[in-house]
């Protein structure tokens, strides 16, 4: 590599000589980008592009000019000091080759006077052949020859690179190792020709149903490896979407692969490892452990999966599970609406939350603990409480008809809320049922004012103006800053039960339920009291402010159609607040 030339005594002379003997294309380029002078050798490389005459070709306004950031890499040349040359790769076809797009390799070295940059020396070599070369090398050592994905090599790569980016960013990804079943049985019967076109098939059919942020590879014979990126910091989060993508590419293995008029179906068996295991794993130790929970899963027959802890694995399977069956539950009509009675001080009620119930074929009632977590993990969550949210509207119409106004509470998921349909859809949903909106409060979370709060801001607006009523639900557990309080329509709010189960007895839960009280007035907010169980309970909070209660000393939730038949019989039982 030359550093620098410069034009001062001998030195030029040298230059001259070299310029004009040296094998290598070369040019002289003044700090405007005009040709001073090209060398013999030039000539010949330019045999068939435009002729390029001393004094009257800028290289700025050339063929060069397009190709990546050449020009601006040359201007960094002319304002340096000239200590040090720089290489540049650059494709372009500069001479009209018909073989079109060609690879050349520049070489800028800076000719001096004194300490000024005064011209750049180019070298220019054509360089495709080499580029082929290393391009098939680096595919025979990275890339599978027959199916033309990833191989072992690059999936490593692949792998090391995520664990040292999930160093810096916390969070999990997932490695699964596909085997097929009994593959040796279809290609020692069919031969290896066979052989060969169904894992080409097979592996063309993997990749169709990946991201294209996720790396199939495929590893040997009949194994392949799927590494799926993830943004999730939860480990079961990530467990319940690799075994969705197991689910998925299991439903497209049961479309037969045809191979010389002949049909044939296979399973697969697969191993699951989450990664990083810990602070220095290791690319080889992350497949060891996937193939680990590979023979387990062979072991236990073909069209099984395993995951390398089994404990993780099981508590993602059941979740999973749960997540199949909701989906089913929902068009089988298995959920069940459930109302819990608010009272006043006089105990006369006031006002219902909506609960929801799934009744399992199976397992009897289940209660939301079990599955709403479940849900809010995808966008099940938005299907559930669409559903619960219709079931709400049409008891506000069904009992405003029979002369008994009902004012019900619904809770609504952040990630409900955050739909970008949610407004649009509760305004049909109030045209279609003819709802009244101000009979129906939405129980929203603190969590949700922790991400777009102006957005927040404006649909709660909206919805306000149809009439609905908003709850901060569970309030003091969370983010709770007068400054959001002040700048959302909030209506009420909910002291969690954890609060008020303790308050008669502990100091601490008492000044806490005390100071949303003192909130509560300042801002004339409604407060709504659940968990009350006991007398003493229901005395103290009495004692202190006016509070609406909710808890199992006023009644438990119970089936809709049953509490409205109650309720009814009872008369004009119910209170509706201003």
């Amino acid at each position: 590599m030359i550093p620098f030339v410069s034009h001062a005594g001998n030195s030029g002379s040298l230059f001259r000589a070299l310029f004009s003997q040296i094998p290598v294309a070369a040019l002289l380029i003044d700090h405007s980008g005009v040709v001073v002078k090209k060398n013999p050798a030039f000539n010949s490389f330019w045999s068939t592009g435009p002729e390029i005459r001393d004094g009257s070709f800028n290289i700025y306004s050339s063929v060069f000019s397009g190709a990546g950031d050449f020009a601006e890499t040359l201007r960094t040349v002319f304002r340096g000091k000239g200590q040090s040359s720089r290489e540049y790769q650059i494709d372009l076809s500069p001479y009209g080759d018909p073989r079109g797009l060609r690879t050349l390799s520049v070489t800028m070295v800076p000719v001096l006077s004194g300490h000024r940059v005064t011209s750049v020396f180019l070298l220019i070599e054509d360089v495709t052949e080499q580029r082929v070369a290393d391009e098939k090398i680096h595919r025979l050592v990275f890339y599978d020859t027959l199916t033309g994905l990833p191989n072992r090599n690059l999936m490593l790569d692949r792998i090391g690179q995520r664990l040292s980016y999930l160093q810096r960013y916390p969070r999990n990804d997932a490695l699964i190792l596909v085997n097929i079943d009994r593959f040796r049985v279809i290609n020692d019967a069919r031969g290896n020709q066979v052989g060969d076109a169904f894992l080409v098939a097979i592996g063309k059919r993997l990749l169709s149903l990946m991201r294209e942020a996720d790396t199939v590879a495929r590893m040997n014979a009949d194994e392949f490896a799927i590494l799926l990126p993830s943004d999730e910091a939860s480990a079961e989060e990530i467990s319940m979407k690799t075994l969705i993508v197991i689910e998925r590419i299991r439903e497209s293995l049961k479309n037969p692969f045809e191979f010389e008029g002949e049909m044939a179906i296979v399973t697969a068996s697969y191993g699951i490892t989450l990664l990083p295991g810990g602070k220095e794993d290791a690319p080889v130790a992350v497949l060891r452990r996937a193939d680990t929970a590979l023979h387990r899963a062979k072991a236990a027959g073909g069209g099984h999966y395993a995951f390398f802890d089994p404990d993780m694995g099981n508590s993602a399977s059941e979740s999973y599970q749960v997540e199949r069956e909701l989906r089913r539950a929902l068009s089988n009509g298995e959920l069940r609406v459930f109302l819990q009675p608010q009272v006043n001080a006089q105990r006369e009620f006031v006002s219902a939350e909506v609960l929801v119930r799934w009744q399992h074929p199976t397992r009897g009632l289940v209660f939301p603990g079990s599955f709403i977590p479940i849900a809010e993990q995808t966008d099940l969550i938005i299907d559930v409480g669409e559903w619960v949210m219709e079931r709400a509207c049409e008891i506000l119409v069904d009992t405003g008809s029979m002369g008994l106004p009902l004012r019900l509470s619904v809770n609504v998921s952040p990630r409900q809320f955050r739909n970008r349909l949610f407004v649009p859809w509760m305004r049909e949903l109030i045209a279609r049922t003819g709802a009244d909106a101000s009979c129906l409060t939405l129980e929203i979370t603190e969590s949700l004012f922790m991400g777009d709060l102006e957005n927040t801001v404006m649909k709660m607006g909206q919805l306000t103006e149809l009439g609905v009523r908003f709850s901060v639900d569970d309030f003091g557990t969370g983010y709770s800053s007068l400054a959001y309080i002040k700048q959302l329509p909030i209506h009420e709010l909910k002291i969690d039960k954890a609060f008020v189960q303790d308050a008669p007895n502990d100091a601490n839960d008492a000044a806490l339920v005390e100071t949303i009280l003192a909130v509560a007035a300042l801002l004339n907010l409604r407060v709504v009291a659940e968990g009350v169980e006991s007398e003493p309970q229901a005395d103290f909070l009495n004692s202190r402010a006016d509070v609406t209660h909710q808890g199992y000393l006023f009644g438990r939730p119970e089936p809709a159609e049953k509490w409205i038949d109650q309720w009814k019989r009872a008369g004009s039982g119910c209170i509706l607040t201003p």
